[in-house]
């Protein structure tokens, strides 16, 4: 795709064929983009945001643990630390699967 100056574009046959030729190259470029770029950014994105939400439920876990004063020891076997470890595993392979 060329650079071309700004310029005004009478209202004749010739402008508009200019105009035309220049949205049907506009749409051509767009065309051509890759959509794999696009899904790779989406699935980077969601896997983002699946591992802050799985650290989030992880630390939330952890905390309520120490809040009740169980000992650390059991601290795996709680079912709440399930969740955050599940989120923030797949979080980690949309990461790396975007990339």
């Amino acid at each position: 795709m060329s650079a071309v100056a700004a310029r005004r574009v009478a209202a004749t046959p010739d402008g508009f064929r200019f105009a035309e030729r220049t949205a049907a190259e506009i749409a051509a470029r767009y065309v051509e983009l890759d959509d794999r770029a696009f899904v790779a950014g989406v699935a980077g994105l969601t896997g983002v945001l699946l591992l802050v939400l799985g650290i989030g439920c992880g630390l939330a876990a952890v905390l309520a643990h120490l809040a009740w004063a169980l000992p650390a020891g059991e601290l795996l076997s709680r079912p709440s630390l399930l969740p955050g470890a599940l989120l923030s595993l797949v979080g980690g392979f949309l990461i790396r699967l975007s990339r």
